[in-house]
């Protein structure tokens, strides 16, 4: 997404460093903290995109990313 000007640099290392502790909390059986730093990141991606730092379609591939793994989250 970087690299297609859809997010600016520092915005999508902050992201990348999120969504690791969401997986990191996965994978340590910490659903809980999982969906707490996930609900979180969805609340950055909404306010990136209010911003203008996340373009529309860098959005939409970012929901859809972030509902899809809420639903893995949700079924384990």
């Amino acid at each position: 997404m970087e690299r297609d000007h859809q997010i600016e640099a520092a915005s999508a290392r902050d992201l990348d460093v999120r969504l690791r502790e969401v997986t990191r909390a996965a994978a340590a059986d910490d659903l809980r903290r999982a969906r707490e730093v996930l609900a979180a990141v969805g609340a950055v991606v909404d306010d990136l995109h209010a911003g203008g730092v996340l373009t529309d379609a860098g959005y939409r591939e970012l929901a859809a990313g972030l509902t899809a793994l809420a639903r893995a989250l949700v079924a384990a």
